[in-house]
Order: C-alpha cells, then sequence, then structure tokens
C-alpha cells in the first residue's frame, strides 16, 4: 500500500480545538501510562499557552489529520511535535514527513533532534530512521539524527586474522595450513570481517540512519590474506554508494553498492515464519548437494550478544573505537551482523572449508546489544558452479522483543573444488 496524498500548511488558530482533538486521541494513552491520569484541565491550559510559532497543519488527502511543530536549533531542526491522529497512523505518512525533514536538513548541513515518551511505540519509527538514543529524562528518550557529511570517504586497514591460525577452527580455510591445501598462498581473512571495515565510510557517507534504514550488496572478488594493505573506498552520487576493497595491488577484493532506505531487492528475500530459537542438537546431518533442501526454514538460533561483547567485536575484530559501537548506545557492529549467517547454517548442518561469495544486507531497526537475539533463516537452494558446491540462505536477525533487525541473503561455497 502506498502512502496516500497528504500536505503540510500552516495551522489556523480557529482550528485549535480540532487540533487539540487530535492531540488528545493521539496522546491520552500515553500521558496517562506515564504520569497516571491524563488531566484534561492541564492539558487544556498547556495548549493554549504553547501555540508555537509556525506550526504546521498535516493534511491526508485534503483531511485535517495532525500537526508538526518544528524549530531551528543549533546544528539541528528540532522535530517539537509530530502527531497524527490514530486513524491515519500506520499508513506512512508520519515517515514520509520525517524523511522530508530530515532531507531539508541534510541540504542545510543540519541534523535533527526529537524526544519521545518512553512509553510511546513511535520510537522504533524514529529509530528506522535513523534516530538513536543520545540521553534521557525519567519519562522521555532524547533522540538525534546525523545528516551524511560526504560524498566520498575511505579508511586504510592492515589485514590480520581475527582468530586463531588453526586448522581446527570452525571454517579452517581461515588458516594458513587448510588455505595452503587448497592453492592460497596464506590464511584467508574472513570475508565479514574485511565487509565490515567499510563501516566507517559509510556512516560518513550515508550517517547513523544507515545503520537502521540502509543496506549494502557486496561480492568477494579476491581472497584477502593478513599483512595487506586494504583501502575501503565508498563513493555516493546521489542515491546510491559505490563500494570497493581495493588490496594492494589496487584490485577490488569485495565490490558492491549500498545505500539509505529499502533496497530494490529488499522484496525478494525471504521472511522466516520460524522465529522460536532451538538449541543444536549433539549431532547434525552434513550438507552436500544430496542433503541440502529447498526452501525449507532451518532450526532458528540463540545468540546472546552482551554489551562488553558489542565492544570487544568493534575494537578488537573492526579496529573501531566510535562511541557508537562501544559506549552508550551499544550499537551492534553491522560486521557482526553480517557473521551471523554462516552460524546459523551450521546450526541445522555442518560442512568443511568455506568460501563466502555474497552478501546482502538490509538494516530494518537499530540492533542493540545487552540481550540475545535469535538468528532465523530460510535454506534457498544448493548448486554446482565451477566444480563449487554453492548455496544461499535467506536470514532475519530478531530482538528480543521480535523486532526484525536485519534480514539477509548469504551466498557460500560449502564445499570449495580441489586445486587442479
Amino acid at each position: 500500500m502506498g502512502v496516500p496524498g497528504y500536505g503540510l500548511r500552516p495551522a489556523r488558530r480557529e482550528e485549535s480545538e480540532a487540533l487539540y482533538a487530535i492531540h488528545r486521541a493521539a496522546m491520552e494513552r500515553y500521558v496517562a501510562e506515564t504520569w497516571g491520569a491524563w488531566d484534561e484541565v492541564f492539558q487544556r491550559r498547556f495548549w493554549a499557552e504553547s501555540w508555537p510559532p509556525g506550526r504546521q497543519a498535516i493534511l491526508v488527502d485534503g483531511e485535517l489529520a495532525g500537526f508538526l511543530d518544528l524549530a531551528e536549533r543549533p546544528g539541528s531542526i528540532w522535530v517539537g511535535n509530530i502527531e497524527i491522529h490514530p486513524r491515519f497512523q500506520g499508513l506512512g505518512t508520519g515517515s514520509a514527513i520525517l524523511r522530508e525533514v530530515q532531507r531539508d536538513a541534510s541540504t542545510r548541513g543540519l541534523g535533527a533532534t526529537l524526544q519521545v515518551l518512553k512509553v510511546n511505540p513511535a520510537r522504533r519509527l524514529y529509530e528506522r530512521l535513523g534516530f538513536r538514543e543520545t540521553g534521557q529524562t525519567d519519562t522521555h528518550y532524547q533522540m538525534a539524527w546525523e545528516a551524511p557529511m560526504q560524498q566520498t570517504a575511505e579508511r586504510t586497514v592492515l589485514a590480520f586474522l581475527d582468530g586463531e591460525d588453526s586448522p581446527t577452527i570452525s571454517n579452517p580455510i581461515h588458516s594458513t595450513e587448510v588455505a595452503g591445501q587448497y592453492g592460497f598462498r596464506a590464511a584467508l581473512v574472513g570475508g565479514v570481517t574485511v565487509y565490515g571495515w567499510f563501516t566507517p565510510p559509510l556512516l560518513e557517507v550515508f550517517g547513523e540512519r544507515w545503520l537502521s534504514d540502509g543496506w549494502a550488496d557486496v561480492r568477494f572478488r579476491r581472497p584477502v590474506f593478513p599483512g595487506d594493505l586494504m583501502t575501503a573506498r565508498v563513493a555516493c552520487d546521489g542515491g546510491e554508494a559505490e563500494l570497493k576493497m581495493l588490496n594492494p595491488e589496487g584490485a577490488a577484493a569485495i565490490d558492491g553498492t549500498a545505500g539509505l532506505g529499502r533496497a530494490a531487492w529488499f522484496t525478494e528475500l525471504t521472511e522466516t515464519g520460524r522465529r522460536a530459537a532451538e538449541p543444536r542438537p549433539e549431532t547434525v546431518e552434513i550438507l552436500t548437494l544430496e542433503t541440502a533442501p529447498e526452501m525449507t526454514e532451518l532450526r532458528p538460533m540463540p545468540v546472546p550478544f552482551s554489551v562488553e561483547d558489542a565492544g570487544a567485536y568493534a575494537r578488537q575484530k573492526q579496529l573501531d573505537e566510535s562511541s557508537r559501537f562501544a559506549g552508550a548506545s551499544y550499537l551492534v557492529h553491522p560486521g557482526w551482523i553480517a557473521a551471523r549467517m554462516t552460524p546459523l547454517v551450521k546450526h541445522s548442518y555442518t560442512y568443511g572449508p568455506a568460501i563466502h561469495v555474497r552478501t546482502q544486507v538490509q538494516h530494518l531497526a537499530p540492533a542493540r546489544a545487552g540481550q540475545t537475539f535469535t538468528v532465523a533463516g530460510t535454506f534457498l537452494r544448493a548448486y554446482e558452479q565451477n566444480g563449487h558446491h554453492m548455496a544461499e540462505v535467506d536470514g532475519s536477525l530478531l530482538a528480543e522483543d521480535g523486532t526484525e533487525c536485519a534480514r539477509l541473503r548469504h551466498t557460500t561455497i560449502f564445499r570449495i573444488r580441489p586445486p587442479k
């Protein structure tokens, strides 16, 4: 269903009573939950005394549906109020208006700020639009959105193994001994780890909204070896950005695209129906072309991830000291999110050395550490390509409250073609 036609115009004093009725319909429940009751006398007095200059009426298909209060503050546009009558909620109007606010702020080099009652579920909408918590009172969360800062950004990282160099690890292609058996000159650095190194330049280009309403589609073209000086380059010319992870020879080890909002391919990803986490049995089946299922939901996997885990992952595996991942907000690093798909498959099957080929990820809501996530998904298909045995899997990262934080498609070689 598309967003219905909406418009903004200056609010008129003579429609104050109608707008107050909208205010009460939209907020009475949350005010009562926060302060114990809706005090009609107080509310009417406050309403009469606080008509801000520039208040705008929200019209949906020509009908008065709500109001918007904006004010300019140092470095940001303050969204004082955006209230829509419940009859018009859930249509996408609020999201569309806030995106317009964000676009206006971005063109002026500003951010956007607001606050929301802690009991108001609108907080989830703001998070999907890229607002993050910056503080709180007894009753409210303060939130901010940062405008994209630039069109291009780069980062260099000296590649390293992010785990033990041992043939007994879960994926021994990341060990010198096993990688050498397949003709590689050294252990392969994990593809999802290298993908995660794009994060700082991606956020420089798209801002923090990318973590909750952004996407990436990357292909792993060449191996990355420990000691390689890698350059992560993000270049945006308008809508989507081009991503390249260049090796010391200037060739792309990873290339792809990224952007804000929903990716064009998002509707192709399978939404999982099996969501209740289950333990891994003592023995699981070996994954082969013959045993691989098709369009079959996998065993959902519980994944506890503490704030300490989040900080350690960001610092140690991503060399990222940002307070986003190790400070007050405790967001989960996108590299960790992309890395959940291999463990999901291995929660139902076992297989040998594997090489990651492609990741498509759509961020849907902020993923916050300090909880047990569930990773669930669907095994789409297995097939042979150039002697490799390939698998495609769709999956979701689910928060404890059931919110889908990200949806992914993972393509991997689960049996590598032996070297000639």
